[in-house]
């Protein structure tokens, strides 16, 4: 059920991301709303995935109790923290 969860959030994601990407390649640029809304669409998208993805496995595997899961969770935490604090 949840693999089926996060398998539909990637093809909303993409279809979301494609579609923004669309009005990006534009020779005109496209009305203001439009893009709010594409990008808005896109973020929404993401960010509900995150926060799936949070509950349901990051949460799981930080608590797992075998020192091989805290160890790469660890280092996955870590990875994506670098990757977040190079974008704000």
């Amino acid at each position: 059920m949840m693999e089926a969860r996060l398998l539909h959030d990637h093809e909303r994601i993409r279809g979301v991301a494609s579609d923004l990407k669309a009005l990006l390649a534009l020779t005109v640029a496209p009305e203001t709303s439009q893009l709010s809304a594409a990008r808005w669409a896109f973020a929404s998208a993401l960010m509900q995935h995150l926060a799936v993805k949070e509950r349901h496995i990051y949460s799981k595997l930080e608590h797992d109790p075998r020192p091989n899961v805290q160890s790469y969770f660890a280092l996955t935490k870590s990875d994506l923290l670098k990757r977040f604090d190079a974008y704000t």
